[in-house]
């Protein structure tokens, strides 16, 4: 998946709730994945978090998290 085409983490609140939100879809989408690394990086005009994963089954993927609806609300203030 390239940045053009981000998962948005909506209905959250502040940053840890948001980042909780991104590893939740990655266990019910990919069970049993492996992070390999993580990166804030930006997309266009949207911040984004880029999550390198390998799945169970080996497949390396990098997923991208759109995460402007939270990124800089620190922990609800």
């Amino acid at each position: 998946m390239d940045c053009g085409r981000r998962v948005i983490i909506q209905g959250t609140e502040d940053e840890r709730a948001g980042v909780a939100a991104e590893y939740a879809w990655l266990r019910a989408k990919y069970p049993g994945y492996h992070l390999d690394q993580q990166a804030l990086m930006e997309c266009g005009d949207k911040h984004t978090d880029k999550l390198s994963i390998h799945t169970a089954s080996g497949q390396s993927l990098d997923i991208h998290f759109d995460i402007s609806a939270f990124f800089g609300k620190r922990f609800g203030l």
